[in-house]
């Protein structure tokens, strides 16, 4: 499943670095990568061409779209769900595919995916820098309820400010890592894609979790989140 080595953890309110992806699953993600290019060519050019963050469902539980036809997808597939087994068996999987930060792009909102009971799985195909890997942000474990709940009042737009007002401390947070290396984000981490100053477009491979079987709502095979 994994190369057995666990290099970084901060959770249970963040990231762990579970190690690499062993050599014959990175050669499957490769392909895959490789497949996503041809089969959604002209969606990925025009949404590298927008420069905001977007992703690419190879496959979601909600709708009734089936897989994309990337080569080896029943592998692919067997592969994310044995990996989303690092969430503990509680856990349905969610959904997986590709997601890109484009060269030039602006910083996302501070935001929490979906629910607080969603947690993903980052594998990145390109090397996470400095001026490409996205943040998070810690806050302390004793924080009140009531201060977290008022600063995620919108999911989509988590009001960071107010937490470094109202908390002993907020630290924010970057994982920089290596390609192929398996990131475990933890179940409502409060996140951003920041605006991508490199000079390649940063993609990630993503495997998705969600506690409770009830289903979010179907999105496009790509999916376009806009800066702040």
């Amino acid at each position: 499943m994994t190369d057995g080595n666990t290099a970084y953890d901060d959770s249970p309110a963040g990231m762990t670095h579970l190690g690499l992806v062993p050599a014959p699953q990175q050669e499957l993600l490769t392909r895959a990568w490789s497949d996503v290019m041809v089969l959604m060519e002209d969606q990925w050019a025009t949404s590298l061409e927008r420069q905001e963050v977007f992703w690419i469902n190879i496959w979601q539980r909600s709708g009734d779209a089936g897989k994309l036809p990337v080569d080896r997808v029943d592998e692919l597939d067997e592969w994310s769900r044995e990996m989303a087994r690092h969430y503990g068996p509680d856990v349905v999987l969610d959904g997986y595919g590709l997601i890109v930060n484009p060269v030039g792009s602006k910083a996302q909102q501070w935001h929490v995916d979906y629910t607080d009971d969603y947690g993903t799985i980052f594998i990145p195909l390109t090397e996470l820098r400095p001026e490409n890997a996205l943040q998070y942000a810690i806050v302390p474990r004793d924080l009140p309820q009531s201060v977290y709940r008022r600063a995620t009042t919108d999911l989509d737009a988590v009001d960071l400010r107010l937490l470094a007002r109202e908390a002993a401390w907020v630290s924010v947070r970057q994982l920089l890592a290596p390609p192929f290396s398996i990131l475990k984000m933890d179940f409502g981490t409060i996140h951003r894609g920041i605006a991508n100053q490199g000079d390649e477009n940063r993609v990630l491979f993503w495997i998705s979790v969600k506690r409770g079987a009830d289903l979010l709502p179907a999105e496009p095979v790509v999916q376009v989140i806009g800066p702040a």
